[in-house]
């Protein structure tokens, strides 16, 4: 019965590495929100509230789909009731720069922890 336990927590705690370090974080861009502030410099993406503890408002991401890849500032996360398994991010775009969004899926990484760029 121990045995049992043991091999239990080892497979729940390696799951639980595997969800959140190997794991690709997506986030699909929020296009109708995109245009409405783009005066305001923000990229919106909606992501999975299961990635919650990934996000911290400050950091630095790369985000990255097909052949582009660009490095943002997450500004702001927002958790709507319509939507309630899922958040909204905001991204501020670099004064003076703007980014066309090639793609609705962007590949998302931590700056600090990929050690690129």
């Amino acid at each position: 019965m121990k045995k049992l336990a043991i091999v239990v927590f080892i497979l729940a705690v390696s799951f639980m590495c595997y969800q959140r370090y190997w794991v690709p974080v997506y986030i699909t861009l929020d296009s109708e929100h995109r245009q409405a502030h783009q005066d305001d410099n923000i990229l919106y993406f909606w992501t999975g509230k299961r990635h919650k503890g990934f996000f911290q408002v400050g950091k630095q991401y790369c985000l990255q789909s097909g052949q582009q890849t660009v490095q943002l500032a997450l500004f702001s996360i927002t958790y709507a009731s319509l939507k309630p398994g899922s958040m909204k991010l905001g991204f501020r775009l670099p004064d003076n720069k703007e980014i066309t969004a090639v793609a609705d899926e962007y590949q998302v990484t931590d700056i600090a922890l990929s050690g690129t760029l």
